[in-house]
């Protein structure tokens, strides 16, 4: 099994661009990629080289009418294992997301 995740610290508020090596409305960005081989080891590749993530739809929380909100957009990153001899690129990411509580 294999999977991507993206772990974003402090984030003061949604923006429309993030760059995960210098996350200036961020405290943290940590990308990672795990592909489980079924056999009991596990690759992680989680030394970030490069990427970003772009939100291309962000709308609140209505908590008048608990309408959700909704957060959509694309993100890519380079990350290498832990003996920074293998990369793993992650292109054309996307993710959307109901929101159900306020930012």
């Amino acid at each position: 099994m294999k999977s991507v995740a993206l772990r974003i610290n402090g984030l003061s508020e949604p923006v429309s661009y993030l760059d995960f090596i210098e996350p200036v409305e961020a405290d943290s960005c940590f990308p990672f990629y795990r592909h489980n081989l079924g056999n009991g080891t596990i690759l992680l590749f989680e030394s970030l080289q490069s990427g970003s993530l772009n939100i291309s739809t962000f709308t609140p929380y209505n908590s008048e009418t608990n309408e959700p909100g909704k957060i959509e957009g694309t993100f890519e990153f380079t990350v290498s294992n832990e003996n920074n001899d293998s990369t793993i690129n992650i292109t054309d990411g996307a993710f959307a997301f109901e929101v159900y509580a306020e930012w």
